[in-house]
C-alpha cells in the first residue's frame, strides 16, 4: 500500500522519456515492486514466528508453573532460639568499655563525674519511681498474655526462660559487684557497678521484645523506654554513674537471650504417646 503511490508517480513520468528508456524504467519499476512484496511477505512470517514462540513459550511456563511442586512451609513454631556471636560480642564489648570508667583518678573518671553532674539531681531530689518501673517491662508481657495477648512461648516455657535469664544476671551483677566495688555517687556503699535495677528493666524489655515483636514491634519499644527511664531516674538520684546503667543495659539484655538459648536445651519438650483405645 506504501509503495502504490510511488509507482504511480513514476509510471506517469515515464510517458515524458523517450521510447527506449521508457521499457527500462518500467521494468524496473516491476523488480522493484517484486522486491517489496517479497521483503513485505517475508516480515509477515517473521511477525507471526515470533508470535507463536510467544504463545507457545507462555503455555510451557504455565505448564511447567502448574506441575512444579508447592515449596515446603516454613517452620516458625518449633524453630529452636539461636545465640549469634555478636549477640555476646556487642554487650561485652559494650560493658568493657563501661568498665573503663571505674576509676576514682584520671581522665575517665573526670568525664564520669561531669557527666554525673549534669544529669543527677546531686541529692537535692529523690524520685522512688525507679523502685517499681525496673518490674514494669516483666509485668506489661505478663498483663497482655493474662489479657488474652499470646506470645511467643507458653506460660510454662516463660517461666523457665525468666528463671534462668534472673540465674544469669544475679551471678553476674553481683559477682561485678563484689569485683569491681566501685563507690556509688552518693557514698552509701561500694556496689555501683553494674547498676542491678536497670539489668533487670532490660531484661524485662528484651523478654517483652522477644514474646510481642510479631504482634507489634511498638510492645517491645515501649519496654524499652520504660527501662530507659529506669536507667535515667537510677543516675537522677544519684545511685550510680552513667557508666553503671550503660553496663546494667547490656547485662540485662545479655542474660534475656541466654535465657532463651538455654531454656530449649535444658526443659526439652516431652513427645506424647499415642493410646490405642479398643
Amino acid at each position: 500500500h506504501d509503495a502504490l503511490p510511488i509507482f504511480k508517480m513514476m509510471m506517469d513520468l515515464s510517458v515524458l522519456l523517450p521510447s527506449c528508456l521508457r521499457r527500462r524504467v518500467l521494468l524496473g519499476l516491476v523488480c522493484w515492486c517484486c522486491c517489496n512484496s517479497v521483503l513485505w511477505a517475508q516480515d509477515s512470517a517473521m511477525v507471526s514466528v515470533d508470535s507463536l514462540e510467544t504463545t507457545e513459550t507462555v503455555q510451557t511456563d504455565s505448564i511447567v508453573a502448574a506441575t512444579r511442586p508447592l515449596p515446603a512451609p516454613m517452620m516458625t513454631a518449633d524453630c529452636k532460639p539461636v545465640l549469634r556471636p555478636k549477640d555476646v560480642l556487642v554487650p561485652v564489648v559494650i560493658t568493657g568499655l563501661a568498665a573503663l570508667y571505674v576509676q576514682n583518678h584520671g581522665w575517665f573518671a573526670q568525664q564520669k563525674r561531669e557527666v554525673q553532674k549534669g544529669l543527677s539531681a546531686e541529692g537535692r531530689h529523690h524520685l522512688r519511681a525507679d523502685e517499681v518501673l525496673q518490674f514494669a517491662p516483666m509485668a506489661t508481657a505478663w498483663g497482655l498474655r493474662l489479657a488474652g495477648v499470646k506470645g511467643k512461648n507458653e506460660p510454662k516455657e516463660r517461666l523457665g526462660i525468666i528463671a534462668l535469664s534472673y540465674a544469669s544476671l544475679g551471678l553476674i551483677t553481683f559477682g561485678m559487684k563484689a569485683a569491681v566495688n566501685e563507690e556509688r555517687p552518693d557514698g552509701r556503699d561500694c556496689r555501683s557497678f553494674p547498676s542491678g535495677h536497670t539489668a533487670r528493666a532490660f531484661m524485662g524489655a528484651e523478654m517483652l521484645y522477644q514474646e510481642y515483636k510479631d504482634v507489634s514491634p511498638w510492645i517491645g519499644y515501649s519496654g524499652y523506654a520504660m527501662a530507659a527511664l529506669t536507667g535515667y531516674l537510677r543516675v537522677y538520684n544519684n545511685r550510680h554513674y552513667l557508666n553503671d546503667v550503660v553496663a546494667g543495659a547490656c547485662i540485662g539484655i545479655l542474660c534475656t537471650k541466654l535465657g532463651y538459648w538455654l531454656q530449649p536445651k535444658l526443659f526439652k519438650k516431652k513427645k506424647k504417646a499415642f493410646k490405642f483405645q479398643y
